[in-house]
Parts: C-alpha cells; sequence; structure tokens
C-alpha cells in the first residue's frame, strides 16, 4: 500500500494508529495524516522543528524538540499542547513510549561527548538513566547523529548506536544485553548505519539501515532473521510501527508513505 502524503518532505512518523498518522517534515508542523488526506495541523512548541515523535497508549502524541535555546519534550492532548520535560545540558533526539505509561529519551550532550537514554515516570518524573555498561564504558557512541530508541515487548531497551554503526539493547534495568554490527559477514553489504528502530508483536526488531536502504529483522537475542528489501525501500525519511505489525516506511522527498506486511 502506499499513500501520498503530498508534502514535500518526510523526517519522523509516530506510530500509526489504524488508518492515521502523525507526519513531521522538515518544519515546525506537525500532521495528521490519514489516507493521505492532512486532517489536522499543529504548530510545535519551539523555535525549529520536532525530532521525533511517539504516541502514548491513551492516543496522545508525544514529541522531542530542541534548539539553542530550550530543550523539550511536548505531550499533545486534545487540542493543548504542554511542555512536560525540559532539559539544560542535554539534547533529547529519540522518544519512545513504553508498555507501563512511561517514557524513554535518547539524548547527546549539548557537545556532543555523551550520549544516555533516561526512563521517565508517567507523570514525567526521571526514574532511571542508562548510560555506561558494568565496566563504566559508555554503552552508547558520542558524535553528532540521532541515537533513536524503542522498548521490545520483552521490556528491553533498544538503541540503534549510528555514531558506532550497531545496535545496542540492554534488558529493562540497564545491563547489556547483546550488539548487533549489521551482519557484514554475509557479504551482502559493506557498511551498516542504523537509524530508525522498531519492535512487533513477536519481538523481532527491525532497524532501518540508511546506508542500503534496507530493513534488517532480528529475533529479542539479536539474532540475523532477514533483510527486508522493496524497490520502494529508498531515500528514507522515515519509519514507524502498527499494533497489526505493519511497518510503515515513508520516503524523505515527495512525501510517499509504503505500507508494508513482511510477516507470512
Amino acid at each position: 500500500q502506499s499513500i501520498e502524503t503530498h508534502l514535500d518532505t518526510i523526517c519522523s512518523l509516530a506510530p500509526p494508529i489504524k488508518s492515521t498518522v502523525w507526519v513531521n517534515a522538515e518544519e515546525k508542523t506537525i500532521n495528521l495524516v490519514d489516507s493521505g488526506k492532512v486532517i489536522k495541523r499543529i504548530e510545535a512548541k519551539s523555535g525549529t522543528r520536532p525530532i521525533n515523535l511517539a504516541m502514548t497508549r491513551q492516543g496522545f502524541l508525544v514529541y522531542a524538540v530542541y534548539d539553542h535555546h530550550q530543550s523539550n519534550v511536548c505531550i499533545v492532548t486534545k487540542n493543548k499542547t504542554d511542555q512536560v520535560i525540559t532539559f539544560n545540558y542535554w539534547k533529547p533526539v529519540g522518544i519512545c513510549c513504553t508498555r507501563n505509561d512511561e517514557f524513554l529519551v535518547s539524548m547527546k550532550s549539548k557537545d556532543e561527548t555523551q550520549i544516555k537514554i533516561a526512563r521517565f515516570s508517567g507523570d514525567f518524573k526521571i526514574i532511571q538513566e542508562i548510560q555506561y555498561d558494568e565496566n563504566h564504558q559508555p554503552l552508547y557512541a558520542s558524535g553528532k547523529y540521532y541515537v533513536f530508541v524503542e522498548e521490545n515487548k520483552n521490556m528491553d531497551i533498544c538503541a540503534s548506536d549510528p555514531n558506532k554503526n550497531q545496535v545496542v539493547v540492554t534488558d529493562k534495568d540497564g545491563l547489556l544485553r547483546w550488539r548487533y554490527n549489521g551482519n557484514l559477514e554475509k557479504g551482502k553489504f559493506k557498511s551498516f548505519s542504523p537509524s530508525f528502530i522498531a519492535a512487533d508483536s513477536h519481538s523481532n526488531l527491525l532497524v532501518m539501515d540508511t546506508d542500503n536502504d534496507c530493513v534488517h529483522l532480528l529475533d529479542m537475542n539479536g539474532i540475523f532473521i532477514t533483510f527486508i528489501t522493496h524497490p520502494k525501500i529508498q531515500g528514507i525519511g522515515a519509519m514507524s510501527m502498527d499494533t497489526n505489525d505493519k511497518l510503515w516506511i515513508a520516503n524523505y522527498k515527495g512525501g510517499q508513505i509504503n505500507v508494508f506486511k513482511y510477516l507470512q
């Protein structure tokens, strides 16, 4: 299925609900799209475009945003937008809503020397920070690229780390479980650049590889299953997963969203 949104660019998708999906382009406006038609627009509460979109289990939109002056996480309830988390030294770059109605936020320090993931409670209080392994070495590589975060069905915390070209997965307590480096030994591709990450109802992980215009399908233990490729997967701008295990992939330019049923 292909959906034409008629937007110039797409750089973030919230998890879709039925036929509707929140879409962000290279602008401050976030668009609610239903079957290709923009049915609602909201303006982001900041001087720049939202970085990442997520949905609460109640169906409220959550987004992360930062500029030179402020860094925030905002939630949209009905027709009201509230800034619910404010950061000083850190910039939020990825966000997901958990099954326990909490929030996982990946962030980088403003000087880009540190990356961490923080868990916030439903009332937006910080309750956990994940940054180092058992040997006090950084779990995530510092750098300019965004680290996206997703909670798997087994409560694992999964992060794509394009600064080190790997996927990093910890358990719910932040202890390292495994890393995935792109299955380059298969010889199909010579590089791996992970970006968007999603989890399905079978606890599989889906990782967008922007170098190779494909998706890596992994099981919950990091075992490679297959590459998902298609002629319409190219020039990727965003990726998300709906509740029916359908993969939504948006082209960065042209505004087209393609929906794939990848499981038999």
